[in-house]
């Protein structure tokens, strides 16, 4: 079994004061929920790279803006590296977040815009997003 973990890089200031979920699917359904980041503290979060997951990756930062980034482990069975999550600033001083295959940022946003954006009204469910974003796993 070829287990590798998440890892983050990036900006230090940015990476101290957010919050980082991961949500893993495995392609048996099975979901576990684990902070990578809280605040200036990591875990290990593994990754098993000879099962197909699907990642849901919920950042926040300063607790005010918010993203989702979501991707699958495509390279499974031939990848001997870590996931790795990069934190950093675009030209105009916005923070962003991306996994080490994508080209862009995905840019953070308020959590409120996060909501409108996504069409989010349900309490149950706005309740269920905040705790991703902002409590500790």
């Amino acid at each position: 079994m070829k287990e590798n973990k998440f890892k983050i890089i990036g900006n230090k200031a940015i990476i101290d004061n957010s919050k980082i979920c991961v949500i893993k699917t495995s392609e048996h359904g099975e979901q576990s929920i684990r902070s990578l980041v809280y605040l200036n503290t990591q875990q290990v979060v593994t990754v098993n790279n000879d099962l197909a997951e699907y990642y849901n990756i919920y950042v926040s930062y300063n607790d005010k803006e918010v993203a989702v980034i979501n991707f699958e482990n495509i390279i499974r069975n031939i990848s001997k590296d870590d996931i790795t999550l990069i934190l950093e600033k675009d030209k105009d001083g916005n923070v962003g977040i991306k996994n080490s295959y994508a080209k862009n940022l995905t840019l953070l946003i308020p959590f409120e815009a996060y909501l409108k954006q996504e069409g989010i009204t349900d309490p149950d469910i706005i309740t269920k997003q905040r705790s991703y974003f902002f409590n500790k796993y």
